[in-house]
């Protein structure tokens, strides 16, 4: 990341690059790292150095000596794109670090801890009705038809369950 920046800079200031295309350059490669930080598991420092990337491609981006007109982009136009840009940054990493905390919602673990009915049972197995669907189940203990269990494991379809105190 550093070295990216680095290069880009380094090929302005030998001229090998006209400093529009090295302005233009730091955006697209300060967009590319905050979205690589969106998609990789990460500490933020990519998208700080995409925002740093942004915030100096924004400044090399109009170059008014090879202009007739005197173009220039404001320092307060800059600052404002560089806070909303970090400012979308920090949110989308905010989201992804409450998801992250949030309880399992699908797959086998949600089952863990779940409350049922029992619908039949014949010894050490059985049906039993847990969040709306009928499941195979089993147990050490023997249930009788309406006794409320609770699921303690879950192999393939079949859940291991116990009584729900």
């Amino acid at each position: 990341m550093i070295g990216g920046i680095s290069l880009i800079v380094a090929l302005t200031a030998l001229s090998v690059l006209p400093v529009n295309l090295a302005g233009l350059a730091l955006l697209l490669f300060g967009i590319a790292l905050m979205v690589a930080e969106a998609f990789s598991p990460g500490f933020g420092i990519a998208g700080l150095g995409g925002i740093a990337a942004f915030a100096v491609g924004a400044l090399f981006l109009f170059d008014p000596a090879q202009s007739d007109i005197p173009i220039a982009v404001s320092w307060q136009v800059v600052a404002g794109m560089t806070v909303l840009s970090a400012a979308f940054f920090v949110g989308v990493l905010d989201l992804a670090v409450r998801a992250r905390r949030r309880p399992v919602r699908t797959g086998a673990e949600q089952m863990i801890g779940s409350t049922g009915e029992v619908v039949s049972w014949t010894e050490t197995a059985g049906r039993v009705h847990v969040n709306g669907e009928m499941w195979e189940a089993r147990s050490k203990q023997s249930f009788s038809k309406g006794q409320k269990v609770r699921v303690v494991t879950r192999t393939g379809l079949t859940l291991d369950v116990e009584v729900d105190t």
